[in-house]
């Protein structure tokens, strides 16, 4: 069943949905994606554009948009969930549903399947890309340090970090460093530096939100497609997809597992975004017609 395209102008109380993909609704279905820790779909740019004619729309959180991330309050995975799939349910009522996620939006994703199956809506693919389950994450950031550390430190030597006083400077390093339209500035805007601290408070919230999370049991069982990052830290999972694998058994349905060659970070970007994309569009269309 095909839906018309988001019209957010139409849609402002779907405030949690950006548009990756424009594609084209009226002959292909849509893929959603939710956001990894940190509440952005920024990270999603980069794979979006594979899908080709396949909208693509993602999950993000509302204060990404408004500059009010200074101001959240923690939030669960359950309340996550619950508040995706009002504004999901609203733009697309009756399905089918593609949920794609990486990371922490894995674990958001498939509360929000369930909950769909509760009510008794189709859902056709839920592709995870590197999830962890809450066995996990034994360690959870408490510091800004250990925290840009545990983003930043697969693709980028943070050893100066350790010696930055004060977390206001230790932002301006990672502003400077991390961000493109910093590279040539001298002086950070005050309101980058704002933006990420409250993008840090963020992601330690929603590695919480992780920790805490026991995953259930679905009323229905629906496949499951993993990716699996093969470069892995000393301080990531050896195999995250223990977890996902075990529960698929449980419940008696598929989990399709594809390992590539990449982190935790660079696996959804280029090359190996590509693979993803193309991997998922072929699983869509051959699961269609055949």
């Amino acid at each position: 069943m095909n839906i018309k395209p988001i019209d957010f102008k139409e849609n402002e109380s779907c405030s949690s949905l950006i548009t990756l993909n424009h594609g084209n609704p009226n002959i292909f279905p849509s893929i959603y994606m939710i956001h990894p820790v940190g509440g952005s779909c920024r990270i999603y740019f980069n794979m979006a554009k594979y899908f080709g004619n396949m909208p693509v729309y993602g999950f993000e959180f509302p204060g990404l948009q408004n500059h009010e991330l200074n101001s959240i309050k923690y939030n669960t995975v359950q309340e996550y969930a619950q508040n995706y799939l009002t504004d999901l349910l609203k733009v697309n009522l009756h399905g089918p549903y593609y949920l794609f996620r990486s990371s922490f939006g894995g674990i958001i994703a498939y509360k929000m399947t369930c909950e769909l199956m509760k009510r008794k809506k189709y859902v056709k693919l839920v592709t995870m890309v590197d999830t962890p389950s809450n066995l996990d994450m034994p360690i959870i950031p408490t510091t800004l340090l250990e925290c840009l550390h545990h983003i930043y430190s697969l693709n980028h030597d943070l050893t100066e970090l350790n010696v930055i006083g004060n977390d206001e400077e230790k932002l301006k390093y990672i502003a400077q460093k991390i961000m493109p339209s910093a590279h040539q500035k001298n002086h950070i805007e005050t309101s980058t530096l704002k933006y990420l601290k409250g993008y840090f408070n963020m992601v330690k919230f929603d590695m919480k939100a992780i920790k805490e999370y026991q995953l259930p049991i679905s009323s229905k069982p629906f496949p499951i497609m993993y990716f699996k990052a093969k470069i892995r830290r000393e301080c990531d999972s050896k195999y995250p997809e223990k977890a996902w694998r075990d529960l698929q058994e449980i419940n008696k349905e598929d989990f399709e597992y594809i390992e590539l060659d990449s982190n935790h970070m660079s696996v959804n970007f280029s090359p190996t975004c590509k693979i993803i994309a193309n991997t998922i569009v072929r699983k869509i269309f051959y699961k269609a017609y055949f």
